[in-house]
């Protein structure tokens, strides 16, 4: 039996290199973030904010020709506005903006945080979303780092991750 016992800490230092499960930092916060967003060949600059469960705003600041445009997710509806012009978007079920991809993502894993896995130092969260599969890295400082969704072509970097305080919103309700 004395001659098992060296293997214990030889087991426990291989098990360690590998991914193991933990619990994703929580995510249902009221927060902004700045984000980098590639779908296909195309890419823009945002500044995204979840208000609370399914009330998001994202503002595009790059490219310059729609700088500007404020696209709102409210209870299963999305609205563009640009100037005084706003309208309906996301009215069909096979045709979902990539704003709503992104807010189904991250709402998903919201609700999927323990089925977190660490491997390097990284947490990493995978699932299913309504409208895809997902992947969502934290960084170092146990924020997101970057949203992949493989099957619809789109990643989001995050940068400048703010938490806020609930009610620092100015957001006009979608009717």
């Amino acid at each position: 039996m004395k001659r098992f016992l060296f293997l214990i800490p030889m087991i426990a230092l291989l098990t360690s290199c590998g991914s193991t499960t933990a619990a994703a930092p929580d995510m249902d916060i009221c927060f902004s973030a700045e984000a980098d967003i590639a779908y296909g060949d195309k890419e823009c600059t945002v500044q995204m904010r979840r208000f609370s469960e399914n009330r998001w705003e994202f503002c595009v600041t790059e490219p310059y020709a729609l700088e500007g445009a404020v696209i709102r997710i409210e209870d299963g509806k999305t609205t563009v506005s640009m100037f005084d012009t706003e309208a309906l978007a996301d009215i069909n079920g096979e045709a979902v903006s990539v704003t709503k991809l992104i807010s189904d993502a991250v709402e998903a894993a919201i609700d999927n945080t323990s089925d977190a896995t660490v491997k390097d130092g990284v947490i990493t969260l995978s699932g299913q979303s309504p409208t895809c599969t997902y992947t969502l890295s934290f960084g170092e400082d146990k924020r997101p780092a970057l949203l992949s969704m493989e099957e619809r072509d789109v990643k989001v970097e995050f940068t400048k991750f703010v938490e806020m305080e609930k009610g620092e919103e100015d957001i006009i309700p979608i009717e």
